[in-house]
């Protein structure tokens, strides 16, 4: 079986994986001296998507079932999975994060061998920690899982010596530090009583109240009238254009970006140019050109975040206003946005009008897109991490307004449900109404 799992094809990997899946939950602990110099390579399966939910199955039958905590935080095991210096693939070592975010939210459910104590949450905790300084997004949020389920389980132990740990993170990762205070303490802010609901009934609100089907009547009918007022102008456009006229030219931004040494920057396009590749008619050259300035945002964006304007006025202007019609490239530019958003949430900035608005309106647009729901949904997500959401869903709405497309309506509603379930109705602060104005239009 474990030659099997070298074989080229993947349905063949496949069942090896469920094989070894199999003997693990009928066999037990007995095996953990042969299934344990396994752990890497199976880890290292992850880079290969085709067999990527095979490798999970597997791992999560074989914890508790045959290893312990003590098994997986050996140095030897799977720690070498998750050096960055050693395992190039962001892939695996977020995957091999997700693993362990669900061994601890496991624990106790199954098998024998699945018990968490305050010494293993603490080194998992310090391992969760020191993956935040990882240079591949997805794997500091598989880091952040981990941390949110050790604050979450059910023995004060752990959770004690989680925290413990994290306190470190106030001083030497401030942004991290304040998403988990938030996360871990989400579930008593949507049980609270919303500001605006008295705390006690007056005498008038003791009267009969309307029946059901009127009080639908009256809503539908003050949200038709609301709806044919005539609207002010948008706030929001003046602040934007106010925001334009301070970013720099195409030439200055080119010239700003030109000092940073960014590789590949000056290459020809044969050679992966970023800059010949952006400026290339070639969608395959710009999605390059984006990727490559994605992963450098993503590594060096704290230190260049003054270079945000010129690196936006470049792609507007290399991408007829973000207006790409190869979805490739379309997801590429969504890829940036999310990056650029979450170094503003690194270092808790509110990014500016000129960013957050246009990133919202192209989000919108795509997000019913079979092929880009996921990223535009990942790019809304990331701005209401760092802008006001009411803001951000007052562009939505005014945005969608404007597309025909029931697909996009149907996505944009979608969204806004989980929206609603992560961040609470609360966070929309007084758009509340004007989201429920939305909403009933659009039933």
């Amino acid at each position: 079986l474990g030659q099997l799992l070298s074989h080229t094809h993947f349905a063949v990997c496949s069942k090896a994986l469920a094989a070894f899946g199999m003997l693990s939950e009928g066999v037990g602990e007995q095996l953990c001296s042969n299934f344990r110099p396994l752990l890497p390579t199976l880890v290292a399966l992850f880079k290969d998507k085709k067999v990527g939910k095979a490798v999970a199955g597997c791992l999560d039958k074989m914890f508790s079932n045959v290893f312990s905590f003590e098994n997986l935080l050996d140095s030897d095991s799977i720690l070498v999975s998750l050096d960055e210096k050693k395992q190039k693939n962001a892939l695996v070592r977020k995957n091999a994060l997700e693993f362990l975010a669900r061994c601890v939210k496991t624990s106790g459910t199954y098998g024998t061998r699945g018990e968490l104590t305050g010494q293993y949450a603490e080194d998992l905790s310090k391992l969760a920690c020191e993956k935040l300084k990882d240079s591949d997004a997805s794997t500091r949020k598989a880091a952040t899982d981990v941390l949110l389920a050790l604050l979450s389980y059910k023995d004060a132990s752990v959770v004690t010596a989680t925290k413990n740990i994290t306190s470190s993170l106030e001083t030497s990762n401030p942004r991290a530090y304040k998403s988990l205070k938030l996360a871990s303490t989400g579930g008593d802010k949507k049980v609270a009583r919303p500001q605006s609901a008295p705390a006690n009934t007056s005498s008038k609100a003791s009267k009969k109240e309307p029946s059901s089907k009127a009080r639908t009547k009256n809503l539908s009918k003050s949200s038709i009238k609301s709806a044919n007022l005539p609207k002010p102008p948008c706030p929001m456009a003046t602040e934007e254009s106010a925001d334009e006229k301070a970013l720099p030219s195409l030439e200055d931004a080119i010239e700003n970006l030109s000092a940073l040494s960014i590789a590949k920057w000056g290459d020809g396009i044969d050679d992966e140019g970023i800059l010949a590749g952006i400026q290339s008619s070639n969608w395959k050259a710009r999605k390059g050109a984006l990727t490559q300035l994605k992963s450098f945002y993503e590594t060096d964006g704290e230190r260049s975040f003054d270079i945000t304007p010129s690196l936006f006025v470049l792609v507007r202007d290399c991408t007829k206003s973000f207006k790409e019609s190869n979805f490739n490239v379309a997801r590429a530019v969504l890829e940036l946005f999310t990056a650029i958003f979450g170094i503003h949430s690194q270092l808790i900035k509110a990014p500016q009008s000129y960013l957050y608005i246009p990133a919202t309106k192209l989000a919108v647009e795509k997000v019913g897109d079979r092929k880009l729901s996921g990223t535009s949904s990942s790019c809304l997500h990331s701005i209401c991490l760092v802008k006001d959401p009411q803001r951000v869903l007052a562009v939505a709405i005014k945005t969608i307004n404007d597309v025909k497309s029931p697909l996009v309506h149907e996505a944009l509603l979608g969204w806004f449900k989980l929206f609603c379930i992560d961040f609470g109705a609360s966070s929309l602060s007084t758009g509340v109404q004007e989201s429920l104005t939305w909403v009933l239009k659009e039933c």
